[in-house]
């Protein structure tokens, strides 16, 4: 696995596309048909924070590959990835998965761990209260501008 991009940044609940070279060093051939008993091959991923801890195995939407890939072949892949709608810098660690066989890090093989960053919050986005709070700040903010306003015309009123 590998990718040209250094990492995907943008709002939480975004999508962002990222394109993935894919060759297969092995010396099994890696199908890509879907069928019921598996073993096909997917690009999967599991979300981690920064210090790398994991915070949801399986986040990547599975994708399947173009075709089947002989041993020695390569492939490009792009992938859509939904960033976390809370705030703050997270890995997303891309790893092809023979499905319902076998994860390919479990085996040995690397995987790759590609930075995300989200920077605002999407639309509708209330991550951990946050517009909740948000909302009674300026509420406050816009109470006290009125007891402000008021007592200024009081003084006004009795000079």
């Amino acid at each position: 696995l590998r990718t040209g991009r250094e990492g995907l940044r943008g709002r939480g609940g975004s999508v962002q596309s990222i394109s993935v070279r894919i060759k297969n060093t092995g010396d099994t051939h890696w199908l890509s048909t879907v069928t019921p008993d598996g073993g096909f091959v997917h690009v999967g991923g599991h979300l981690l924070d920064y210090s790398g801890a994991l915070i949801q195995h399986d986040f990547l939407p599975r994708h399947t590959l173009p075709c089947d890939l002989a041993p020695g072949a390569e492939v490009v892949v792009t992938l859509d990835v939904p960033l976390p709608d809370a705030l703050g810098s997270y890995w997303l660690r891309l790893d092809l998965v023979d499905d319902k066989v076998i994860w390919f890090s479990q085996a040995g093989s690397p995987s790759i761990d590609v930075p995300l960053v989200v920077v605002a919050l999407g639309e509708g986005s209330d991550t951990h209260g946050l517009g909740a709070a948000l909302s009674m700040v300026m509420t406050l903010i816009a109470l006290v501008a009125a007891i402000i306003t008021l007592r200024l015309r009081g003084r006004e009123e009795v000079a």
